[in-house]
Parts: C-alpha cells; structure tokens; sequence
C-alpha cells in the first residue's frame, strides 16, 4: 500500500507554494573525493535550515542532520565524505510554523580518490 501514500506527498507538494512550501532542490559544487558546497534558494520565513544527507545505500532514516542555524547562510561546505561515493540532499527550512517539506533530493557523486587533478580555471556561471 504504497500508492496511497505517494498520491498525497504529490498533491501536497504542488499546493505548496507559500509559507509551508519545500524548498527547491539544493546545488552541488566543488566536489572532490572528500567535500563539496552545498547551495540552496532561501525561503522566506525560514529561522534555520536542516541539510539532510545520506550515503546511497543507507536508508533516509539513516541520514545525517546538519541544521545551519543562520537563516541568511544558503550554503555550507559538507566535509568527511568518501571517495567515489554516491550522496543525496535535501533541504527543510524551519519557519515558525515548524519544518518546512524537504526539498526534492540532490544526487552527488563525489570523486575518485587521490587521482582528481585541481583544476585551474574559471566557472563561469
């Protein structure tokens, strides 16, 4: 009985536009074998933001919060990961009304270890 459950997660994601609405999916840059920058829309009303991560295979019960707790700072650097490795974020933002609906997930694939050159050139965005 699963798609019960996945009907009202869709019907409530499309009606959230306002105070209560997911935040949109984070971006991913810089990624080397161990870290990578994690950047995210604000949203407004937010007090704080939780940064979940998880490692595929583990399940999302077994993810790691990271809560930023300055509503201003939409991005932060997520260290201690593991070579060519496969991670997923998502987003909540925190309001007054309490968490927000996670944001749709990020899937990360960081780099292979010891191997990557650094490269020296512009992104231009």
């Amino acid at each position: 009985g699963r798609g019960a459950m996945a009907a009202t997660s869709s019907a409530l994601a499309a009606s959230a536009g306002g105070a209560g609405g997911a935040p949109r999916a984070p971006r991913a840059s810089n990624i080397t074998e161990f870290s990578l920058d994690l950047q995210w829309e604000a949203v407004q009303g937010a007090k704080s933001y939780k940064v979940i991560q998880r490692k595929i295979p583990d399940e999302w019960s077994a993810a790691t919060t990271i809560t930023i707790s300055d509503p201003k700072k939409t991005s932060t650097t997520i260290e201690e990961l593991e070579p060519t490795s496969t991670y997923q974020f998502k987003i909540v933002a925190v309001t007054s009304a309490g968490d927000s609906e996670p944001s749709p997930e990020t899937t990360v694939d960081t780099m292979v270890g010891s191997c990557t050159p650094k490269p020296k050139q512009c992104v231009i965005q």
